[in-house]
């Protein structure tokens, strides 16, 4: 401070957004880097990494094709061939299911993961150069760069409407031309959506990227004039490689993993009786946790405070006090399994201060 005496706090967690690779939470004279559920902090104490056994994939659209790619660009493989100008490109987790812009026919596919079920969901899109699924929502959105617009319809493609068109404010600051893009999240995001705190990821020879996606600390896209799929790290570009080169210049892209896409949607759909078309045999996924009436919740909600199976089967005291934590995992009092290097970090992760003993972290 000015008086040459006391000290001001930094937020590092403002001040500079590589700080933590997920969350940052600043405290006085530091800050500490968390991650989201399903996300294990690495030993460096800022990165995150996913802690399933299921390996991260990339599908994309290759003009006639949609191909899939693994992460290192070892495994490169075709999905389904002979379609016209496919561009945008987006998936369903829940029902398993690709969709996609095909921009000569005017026309939005979609088809199982396995192939079968192909079938056109909405006809008469001029020129539709973005899609995105709503797994949660369970909505279809896309942007058309020759209405300028952005539109929105039922997964089936029942029931369209045009949400917004050109300028969307008394201002005309944020209007629609010839739009290219759509992101959707449909609960949070762990960075600035409003578009403040814009930073430069790389500044090297970029001929011409067309789409992005990311997960944990890499960022994949795909470049028109290369002709390549890509990928970096997502705060400065290092270690930048080309994955795959293609025949056809390469457009929309996206990694695939369940941690991608959450299915949570079981848990909305109570209020409308979902859980009663549950067979008794349905079984979650090895990253989530079964609630009493087969509704499927990630593993990390039970025992956070908050009903999210719907019946309190995931708060229920004595599931809770007898729950057993998976190694590497410190169990709070309240039943909360946390990662065990949370542990003593100066911040009430459990809810209850259980990890943060006095008696203990003072040491």
């Amino acid at each position: 401070m000015s008086d040459g005496k006391t000290c001001d706090d930094i937020n590092e967690c403002a001040e500079t957004s590589s700080v933590c690779s997920q969350m940052c939470e600043n405290t006085v004279g530091s800050y500490v880097c968390k991650c989201a559920p399903g996300f294990l902090r690495e030993p460096d104490g800022r990165s995150c990494r996913q802690n399933s056994n299921i390996s991260p994939y990339l599908i994309f659209s290759n003009h006639y094709y949609l191909r899939n790619l693994s992460t290192d660009g070892q495994a490169y493989s075709l999905i389904l061939q002979g379609l016209t100008s496919v561009v945008a490109l987006d998936f369903d987790r829940v029902d398993k299911r690709l969709y996609w812009i095909d921009v000569s026919r005017r026309v939005i596919e979609r088809m199982l993961f396995n192939g079968s079920n192909r079938e056109v969901v909405v006809s008469g899109v001029l020129h539709g150069e973005g899609l995105a699924v709503d797994w949660i929502g369970r909505k279809l959105y896309w942007v058309d760069s020759f209405l300028d617009c952005l539109k929105v319809s039922e997964l089936d493609g029942r029931f369209v409407k045009k949400l917004a068109e050109h300028c969307v404010d008394v201002n005309n600051s944020y209007c629609f031309e010839n739009p290219r893009g759509i992101v959707l999240h449909p609960k949070y995001g762990f960075s600035d959506l409003d578009g403040h705190h814009r930073q430069k990821v790389y500044d090297g020879n970029l001929p011409h990227p067309f789409a992005l996606t990311v997960f944990e600390d890499t960022v994949y896209w795909t470049d028109w004039n290369t002709r390549t799929v890509e990928k970096g790290n997502k705060y400065d570009g290092s270690g930048r490689e080309a994955l795959v080169n293609t025949t056809h210049r390469p457009f929309d892209i996206h990694v695939c993993h369940p941690y991608r896409q959450p299915i949570v949607s079981l848990f909305l759909f109570l209020t409308v009786g979902f859980s009663d078309f549950l067979p008794a045999t349905h079984q979650c996924e090895s990253h989530q946790w079964q609630c009493a009436n087969k509704l499927c919740i990630p593993e990390s909600w039970q025992c956070d405070g908050e009903d999210d199976c719907g019946d309190q089967s995931d708060e229920d005291p004595v599931h809770c006090s007898t729950r057993t934590c998976h190694p590497g995992q410190f169990k709070c009092r309240n039943g909360r399994c946390i990662p065990q290097n949370w542990k003593c970090d100066v911040d009430d992760d459990c809810g209850d201060n259980s990890d943060e003993p006095l008696e203990e972290c003072s040491e």
